[in-house]
């Protein structure tokens, strides 16, 4: 979609995702956070953070010769590639000069997640290859800075992401010269703040996906669609007993999500909400409880998230 979007195919998601706008403003606070504590140890901080990109090329290299030693929103760029980097770090380095002089910048970038991500190792070995690229010298090392610690940076050697992050820009760099090709936007976790949500999410209610079949997992969406059950509603016209053996999981798993489907349509053709309750059985559901006591306590959950 970011493809078709940048070849001018298709116009800006309509979708203004509250939980990305939230995260994205957490983001800041840490960022600024960070920023402070650097200013707090005497640091001379050049923030270029309202430089418009069509100076901020320029505005980083005036800093860098500077000699700052912190630039914020330090611009990076390399047709095709671009980038804003969180915090450039000033590094002493009197016997390997670069070409802002008798020092260089290592790249720093503040995350919210707990634990560093793949995508993060990648994005940053991109920002030290463009920062190489504009002082002449290879930082050593890249740094993350999480929230809850301190603001201890988590520092990375590039060497030794180097190789991986090659391959990943190669395969990226020719999957983007080949095209879009037959994608589909199978639901993941990223949807969440993915910012394309509404038009997948359009798509997949056109298709009748079966990731709207409530329960059903992954690995039984797949084994459906190998056995030519695409949709919610062929799956709740499937035939019980269930008709195949399936490769991977129980038959009765599938009997299960089968009959969640066929509720799902009985509900989607009479236009009103269907339920069903499971047989009361002895050692099975609520009977499964323990006997009632005047000691115990009934906390209504969903009042709470409310």
């Amino acid at each position: 979609m970011d493809l078709r979007l940048a070849r001018g195919e298709i116009a800006e998601p309509s979708w203004d995702n509250p939980h990305l706008r939230v995260l994205q403003q957490r983001g800041l606070a840490h960022e600024k956070a960070y920023i402070e504590w650097l200013r707090s140890k005497g640091l001379v901080v050049v923030d270029l953070s309202n430089e418009p990109e069509a100076t901020a090329s320029a505005a980083t290299c005036a800093a860098m010769k500077s000699g700052a030693q912190v630039i914020v929103q330090a611009s990076l760029a390399s047709i095709p590639w671009r980038g804003r980097a969180d915090v450039l770090l000033r590094v002493e380095q009197p016997g390997t000069p670069s070409r802002a002089g008798n020092w260089s910048y290592e790249v720093v970038d503040c995350k919210l997640a707990r634990e560093t991500k793949a995508q993060t190792i990648l994005q940053l070995c991109l920002y030290s290859e463009l920062l190489a690229e504009l002082q002449g010298l290879e930082p050593e090392f890249f740094h993350v800075i999480r929230p809850y610690t301190g603001f201890e940076p988590e520092s990375y050697r590039l060497a030794s992401f180097a190789a991986y992050y090659r391959l990943v820009k190669q395969a990226l760099q020719e999957a983007v010269g080949a095209g879009v090709g037959g994608t589909y936007p199978e639901p993941v976790r990223h949807c969440d703040i993915c910012r394309w949500w509404k038009e997948s999410n359009e798509q997949r209610r056109r298709d009748d996906h079966l990731s709207f079949v409530a329960g059903a997992s992954k690995l039984q969406r797949k084994e459906l669609a190998l056995q030519e059950i695409p949709t919610l509603e062929a799956l709740a016209r499937l035939p019980l007993p269930i008709p195949f053996e399936p490769s991977r999981g129980a038959t009765e798993g599938y009997a299960r999500i089968r009959e969640q489907a066929r509720i799902q349509l009985e509900a989607r053709i009479e236009g009103k909400p269907k339920f069903e309750c499971l047989p009361n059985e002895p050692g099975e559901g609520f009977s499964r409880l323990p006997a009632p006591s005047t000691g115990d306590i009934f906390l209504d959950l969903g009042a709470c998230l409310a």
